[in-house]
C-alpha cells in the first residue's frame, strides 16, 4: 500500500552494482549521529536459473550454465557462443523458448554496446520467434522492447511507442517479473505518467524485486543527507530503491533523487525540472533543444 505522503534478483539487478552518488559524500553528515541499519545479508555470487524443461545434467544445461557465468561476469560474447548451443540441443520446447529469449537479450546487450543494428536486428528476431510460439512469453517481450528502445538505439527499427507496448505485455504475463516493473517504471517516467510510474514502484516493493541490502542501503542514504538534498545516482540498482523508499514508504519526500542518465531522454529531463523544481544545467537544456526532434 502506498504511504500516505507528499527484485527474485532480477538479470538488471546482476549486472548494475550500486554507484556511488556524486553529492553524497559532500552532503553526508556524521555518521555517528544517524540512525544504525543493520544489515545482515551478504550478496553471493548467483547459479544459473531453472528453466521449465530443462535439464542442468543435459548438453543444453551446461550450455546454458557456462553461459550464464559468462553473462554475470559481463563476456557477452561467450554468453551468446554458449547459448546459441544451448538452444540447438535443447530438445524441450518450452526450455528452448526460454534459452532463446535469454540469447535475445544477450545479444541485444552487445548490439546496444557496439551500436550494432545488424545485431539489434538479430535481437529482434530471436525474440519475435520465441512470441510466434508464446504470445505471452515476458521475457520475451521484455527483451524485444529493449531492442526496440530508441533510448538504446538510433535505427529504423526502434520505436518507443513498439517498446512500451511491450513492456506492458511482459508485466501482463508475468506480473511477478521485477525486471519487466524496472523497465516500466523508466518508460513511464519518460512518458510523464505518473500513475504508471507509482503503480510500478508499488509492484517493484510488493514482489520484493530489491534484496534487503539494497532497500537498507537505499533507506540509509535517505537518511542521511540534509533536508531538501539533491541525490544524482547512476543506474536502476541506485534509483530505483530510494524511489520506493520514497514513494511507497513515504521515506524523506524532501529528497530530490536524479538519475543522471536518464537526463539524456528530452522528456525526463523536463519532468524532473518540473517535478522536482531544479533548473536544468545548460548542457541538458542544449541536449533537449537538440534532440527533442528524434521523439525518442
Amino acid at each position: 500500500m502506498r504511504a500516505e505522503t507528499p527484485p527474485r534478483r532480477g538479470r538488471r539487478d546482476l549486472l548494475q552494482g550500486f554507484t556511488v552518488w556524486m553529492l553524497f559524500l559532500a552532503l553526508v553528515p556524521s555518521a555517528s549521529a544517524q540512525p544504525v541499519i543493520e544489515v545482515t545479508e551478504v550478496p553471493t555470487a548467483s547459479a544459473a536459473p531453472t528453466l521449465a524443461g530443462l535439464d542442468p545434467a543435459s548438453a543444453a544445461g551446461a550450455a546454458f550454465a557456462a553461459g550464464w557465468e559468462g553473462y554475470t561476469d559481463l563476456r557477452l560474447t561467450d554468453a551468446i557462443a554458449y547459448w546459441q548451443e544451448a538452444v540447438a540441443q535443447a530438445d524441450d520446447p518450452q526450455a528452448s523458448r526460454d534459452l532463446r529469449a535469454w540469447l535475445a537479450e544477450a545479444t541485444r546487450r552487445v548490439a546496444q554496446q557496439n551500436r550494432d543494428s545488424v545485431l539489434q536486428a538479430v535481437a529482434v528476431a530471436h525474440a519475435r520467434r520465441v512470441l510466434a510460439e508464446d504470445a505471452c512469453h515476458s521475457h520475451a517481450h521484455l527483451a524485444l522492447a529493449d531492442a526496440l528502445n530508441p533510448q538504446f538505439f538510433i535505427s529504423s527499427l526502434a520505436s518507443a511507442d513498439s517498446a512500451w507496448h511491450h513492456i506492458q505485455r511482459a508485466v501482463g504475463c508475468d506480473p511477478d517479473d521485477g525486471n519487466a516493473w524496472v523497465s516500466a517504471w523508466v518508460e513511464a517516467v519518460r512518458r510523464g505518467d505518473t500513475a504508471r510510474a507509482d503503480r510500478a514502484l508499488d509492484e517493484l516493493a510488493r514482489v520484493g524485486f530489491w534484496t534487503p541490502p539494497a532497500m537498507a542501503f537505499a533507506r540509509w542514504t535517505l537518511l542521511n543527507v540534509p533536508e531538501g538534498a539533491v541525490l544524482l545516482t547512476n543506474g536502476d540498482a541506485d534509483t530505483v530503491p530510494m524511489r520506493i523508499a520514497q514513494a511507497v514508504e513515504g521515506l524523506r519526500p524532501d529528497v530530490a533523487v536524479v538519475n543522471v542518465p536518464l537526463l539524456d531522454v528530452p522528456e525526463v529531463a523536463r519532468h524532473v525540472a518540473a517535478t522536482e523544481g531544479l533548473p536544468l544545467p545548460d548542457t541538458v537544456e542544449a541536449f533537449v533543444a537538440r534532440y527533442d526532434a528524434r521523439g525518442s
